[in-house]
C-alpha cells in the first residue's frame, strides 16, 4: 500500500482545546485535569497528536518519527519534538488522516523504535486527539477525549483517590467505600439541613436512581448522599430524612474526623456559620437552627477502582418540580435563581457514567423501552388533525401532558375537560391527545362535541397503527405520561386521573 502523506496545519491549540488542559471546578483547588476538543476542527483535520512523559521522570523525552498503524498502512504524523513533563504537554500538531481503524502507534524514542496498541476509528473532519506518554525504553497511546484524559492523569500522578472511609447508612449500617469498588460510584455532598442545594440533589438522585433502574444498572452503579455535617446528620436523622423526601439510596455519615478528609482529598470545603435571621425551623427536631452550614456543592464520580474521575459542581438543573417535601425544605426565594443559573444536569452526570462504563453517550442513546418514571420519555412523530407531523422530542423545553385516548373510551371521556381546564390554566403546558387507531374526521369531531372551543388546547395526534402506544407499553386506556421540560419522565397514570393525581402530575414537571 502506498504511504500516505497527511497535511499538518498549525496547531491552534487555544481553539482546539478547551484551555488545553482544563480544570474541572473543585472548589478549593483543582487536580482533574481534562483534554476537551471544544470547537469544529478545519475541514480534513482528523488528529490532534499531544506528548507527555510521566511525572516521575527528570526531564522530557526525544519524540520523533511518529506513525500510526492500522490495515497495512503506515500513516507519518510528527517530527522530533520534546515530551513535556506531565501534566504539560508537547503539541505535535493536527493532521489529514485517511478514515479507518487503526491499531497502533510507532515512534523513535532515544534513538529506539517503541510501538504501542491503539484501537481508535478515524471519521474525516471529526477531530481526534491522541496522546502518546513517552518513556525512555517504552510508549503508551491513548485516543478520544476521556481515554487521553485519563492517561494524562495517570502520568500526572494527579488522580484522586478518597480516604477508605467506613460510613454508617441511614439505617445503621456499616459502609466502607471499599465495599463499593467494582461498582461505579455517584456521591453528593448532603447537609439535611441546607435550604438551597442539597434539596435540589437529592431530587436529580431520586431521577438517577430511575434512570439506573430502567437501564439496569444496579449491579454497575451505586448512587448515595454523603453528610458534610456528621453533628446534626446523624443515622436517626438520616432516617427520618429519606423516610421525608422518598430517599431509598444509602444516606451517609461517618465521624468528624472522617469526614474531614473525605470532602478534603476532594478539595471540597464547609464549615460552621451563625443561622441567618431569624433562624430557620430545624425541620427534624422543630426547634430554631441552631448554626448554618457553609458549604460546597458537588457530585463526584467515581470509578470502578475507587477513583475519583469527575467532578461536578454547583446547583444542578432539574428540569421539572421539587416535591412538596423536598420544596419545604428550600429557601423559596433562591429557588427560581437556583434553577436559572444551573451548572450542569442529569445528562451531564450520566455522560460521565456513560464514558466510564464505555456506555453511549446520552446524545445517542436510542430511545427508552417504555415510558417510565426516571427515563427519557420514548420518541415519537405522529400526524394532526391537519396532516402536520409533530413529534415528543419538539415539546422539549416545555412542561408536556401525552395522554393515550380512543373515541370508545368512556373513562377518557373523563380526563379530556380536566385536561382542558389544565392547559387553560398554565400557558406553557403542551398536550398531547394521542389517539389509538381512529380516522381525524372522528377524532375532530369527537373531541369538538366534547369540548367545544377549548378542543384547541391540545395537539390531537393519530397513532393510526398503534405503534407509539406499543412502544410506550399500554396496558390500556387511558394512560397519561407527564414529561418534564427536560424530557424526563415524571409521572405515568393508568385509567381515570381521580383526586389530586393531575395537580401532582403538574407540579412534578413544573407547570
Amino acid at each position: 500500500m502506498s504511504d500516505p502523506q497527511p497535511r499538518r496545519r498549525r496547531p491552534g491549540w487555544q481553539a482546539l482545546l478547551l484551555a488545553g488542559l482544563c480544570v474541572v471546578a473543585l472548589g478549593t483547588g483543582g487536580t482533574a485535569l481534562a483534554l476537551r476538543m471544544t470547537a469544529s476542527p478545519p475541514a480534513g483535520d482528523d488528529v490532534a497528536l499531544v506528548a507527555t512523559t510521566p511525572a516521575t521522570l527528570q526531564s522530557g523525552v526525544s519524540v520523533s518519527d511518529v506513525r500510526l498503524t492500522g490495515g497495512g498502512a503506515s500513516v507519518p504524523l510528527a517530527g522530533a519534538q520534546t515530551a513535556k513533563i506531565a501534566p504539560d504537554y508537547a503539541a505535535l500538531g493536527n493532521y489529514d488522516v485517511p478514515s479507518g481503524h487503526y491499531t497502533g502507534v510507532t515512534a523513535t524514542i532515544g534513538g529506539n523504535t517503541r510501538s504501542a496498541r491503539l484501537d481508535v476509528d478515524l471519521v474525516r473532519g471529526r477531530l481526534t486527539p491522541i496522546l502518546l506518554v513517552a518513556r525512555p525504553d517504552s510508549l503508551t497511546a491513548t485516543a478520544g477525549n476521556d481515554a487521553t484524559n485519563q492517561a494524562l492523569l495517570v502520568a500526572a500522578g494527579q488522580f484522586i483517590t478518597p480516604p477508605d472511609v467506613t460510613f454508617t447508612d441511614q439505617h445503621g449500617n456499616a459502609v466502607p467505600l471499599h465495599s463499593l469498588k467494582g461498582k461505579v460510584v455517584v456521591v453528593a455532598a448532603l447537609d439535611t439541613h441546607c435550604h438551597d442545594t442539597c434539596p435540589l440533589y437529592t431530587a436529580l438522585w431520586a431521577d438517577l436512581d430511575s434512570v439506573i433502574r430502567e437501564r439496569g444498572w444496579q449491579d454497575r452503579v451505586a448512587i448515595a448522599e454523603v453528610s458534610m455535617d456528621p453533628g446534626r446528620d446523624t443515622p436517626a436523622e438520616l432516617l427520618a430524612y429519606a423516610r421525608l423526601t422518598g430517599a431509598t439510596w444509602p444516606l451517609l455519615r461517618s465521624d468528624v474526623a472522617a469526614t474531614f478528609q473525605f470532602w478534603l482529598s476532594l478539595h471540597a470545603s464547609y464549615s460552621r456559620g451563625a443561622a441567618p435571621s431569624p433562624d430557620p425551623t430545624d425541620w427534624y427536631t422543630g426547634q430554631p437552627e441552631a448554626y448554618h452550614l457553609d458549604h460546597d456543592s458537588l457530585a463526584v464520580v467515581l470509578d470502578q477502582n475507587g477513583t475519583a474521575r469527575y467532578i461536578l459542581q454547583g446547583n444542578p438543573g432539574l428540569g421539572h418540580a421539587l416535591s412538596p417535601a423536598l420544596q419545604a425544605l428550600m429557601d423559596p426565594a433562591k429557588l427560581p435563581g437556583l434553577q436559572q443559573t444551573a451548572a450542569w444536569t442529569i445528562t451531564d452526570l450520566l455522560d460521565r457514567v456513560d464514558a466510564i462504563l464505555g456506555a453511549p453517550p446520552e446524545s445517542s442513546r436510542g430511545t427508552e423501552a417504555a415510558a417510565r418514571v426516571g427515563a427519557r420519555v420514548p420518541q415519537f412523530s405522529l400526524p394532526g388533525l391537519d396532516g402536520r407531523q409533530v413529534s415528543v422530542q419538539s415539546q422539549l423545553g416545555r412542561p408536556t401532558v401525552v395522554t393515550f385516548w380512543a373515541t370508545w373510551c368512556t373513562a377518557c371521556r373523563q380526563d379530556f375537560p380536566a385536561l382542558a381546564a389544565a392547559a387553560k390554566a398554565h400557558a406553557n403546558l403542551s398536550i398531547l391527545a394521542v389517539d389509538e387507531a381512529e380516522s381525524a374526521a372522528s377524532v375532530r369531531d369527537y373531541l369538538h362535541s366534547l369540548l367545544g372551543a377549548d378542543a384547541a388546547r391540545f395537539t390531537a395526534l393519530l397513532d393510526a397503527d398503534s405503534s407509539v402506544g406499543g412502544r410506550y407499553a399500554l396496558p390500556g386506556l387511558p394512560v397519561t405520561v407527564f414529561v418534564g421540560a427536560d424530557g424526563i419522565v415524571q409521572q405515568v397514570s393508568t385509567g381515570v386521573i381521580q383526586g389530586d393525581v393531575l395537580a401532582r402530575g403538574l407540579a412534578a414537571i413544573g407547570a
